[in-house]
């Protein structure tokens, strides 16, 4: 199935950020992937029934995306990405959310992240803090 095909067929969107988001931005690389952080992404996924598109520079990364990938996919087949926005590299992180969107509607979607989205209305900031 197309990766268009599964997007609509999606009850939501999860833009996910990693840096930040799953653990704190000057965190040290072998706690990359915090699993308190992992946790709650999957029970947002589980309750939504969201898919996950990954936003974040780390795609851009032939060595950081794949292992993204694979640490996703690891914790749970439901956070198996279903794709990755595209770059622009004058336009922003809301520039690229909006043109993956333009090419695969839906209806519910969310941005995770822990910089401010500039018209991205559906963003939840994180503060890019190690959890208690």
């Amino acid at each position: 199935m197309s990766e268009a095909a599964e997007a609509s067929e999606a009850s939501a969107i999860l833009f996910l950020d990693i840096d930040g988001v799953l653990h704190p931005v000057d965190e040290q690389e072998d706690k990359y992937f915090a699993q308190p952080n992992l946790e709650q992404l999957l029970r947002i996924v589980e309750a939504t029934g969201a898919r996950v598109v990954l936003s974040s520079t780390w795609r851009l990364d032939p060595t950081w995306g794949p292992q993204a990938e694979e640490r996703l996919a690891q914790v749970s087949p439901l956070l198996k990405l279903l794709g990755k926005t595209p770059y622009f590299r004058h336009e922003g992180r809301a520039a690229e959310i909006r043109a993956w969107l333009a090419d695969h509607p839906c209806s519910r979607w969310v941005a995770i992240d822990d910089m401010p989205l500039e018209e991205a209305a559906n963003q939840l900031r994180t503060l890019g803090l190690e959890l208690p």
